[in-house]
């Protein structure tokens, strides 16, 4: 079900045996330069190599690679390099020795770790690096949000039972900046508030913040919930007073 596709795919393997049976086994596959698409996602120049020194039970040396110069399924994932072996086990495990992509204007990437398929749970923990933040924002699209910065942090994930989940993810801006919050929804459900949250309303319209950070957690049963905390001010209300939220 792939369209548009395009590159070059190769493989091999070589047996030795005796009357005692398999002695030696090995074997390899490359595929090269490979671009698809399928349905809304579309891959450009996939390429990987795998050289197995054993196809019984299966296993690999170090270091090798897969690489994809973009993926664009609506946010663009550019220049993916993921460096693994396959650990010889019953059944066998991939240990990821590298794994990264640039996204957003900063960088993602997966800490080492040892993933087993056959396991019901895996863990893993993602850092992140200089996210640009109002790319961000459109990302998990809370209503009215934008801003500039850029933001740095680290997301621990499990996948369990073909579930995501994320636990106590928090990211963190690098500098100050400005975010900018504007919402009918929000203002007529708060109308009733009081001058506080009216006076803090017109504040978010030109927040500028000194501190910014992001909580994110996900469980099995709801959606994405990010809770924003900030430190700063609007310099047009009382007089640039600050604001901690």
């Amino acid at each position: 079900q792939l369209e548009d596709v395009s590159g070059q795919i190769s493989a091999n393997a070589q047996f030795e045996w005796s009357t005692e049976g398999v002695r030696n086994s090995r074997g390899a596959f490359a595929l090269h330069n490979m671009s698809f698409a399928r349905d809304t996602v579309k891959v450009n120049d996939l390429n990987v190599t795998l050289d197995l020194d054993n196809l019984l039970a299966l296993s690999s040396p170090p270091r090798q690679t897969i690489t994809i110069r973009r993926i664009d399924a609506g946010i663009p994932l550019e220049n993916l390099l993921v460096s693994y072996h396959i650990v010889g086990a019953d059944p066998p495990r991939i240990a990821l020795e590298k794994a990264q992509f640039s996204m957003m204007d900063g960088m993602v990437s997966v800490v080492p770790t040892v993933i087993d398929p056959a396991a019901a749970r895996s863990d893993m923990l993602i850092r992140i690096s200089n996210i640009d933040l109002e790319t961000f924002f459109n990302l998990i699209k809370v209503d009215g949000l934008a801003g500039s910065g850029h933001l740095d942090g680290q997301i621990p994930l499990t996948l369990e039972n073909n579930q995501v989940t994320i636990t106590n993810g928090r990211l963190a801006a690098k500098a100050p900046g400005v975010l900018h919050f504007k919402s009918e929804k929000a203002s007529q459900l708060l109308a009733s508030a009081g001058d506080e949250m009216n006076l803090l309303l017109q504040a978010m319209e030109d927040f500028h913040y000194t501190e910014l950070s992001l909580d994110l957690d996900k469980s099995v049963a709801h959606d994405l919930v990010a809770k924003l905390s900030l430190l700063g001010n609007n310099p047009k209300i009382k007089d640039g007073q600050a604001f901690r939220l």
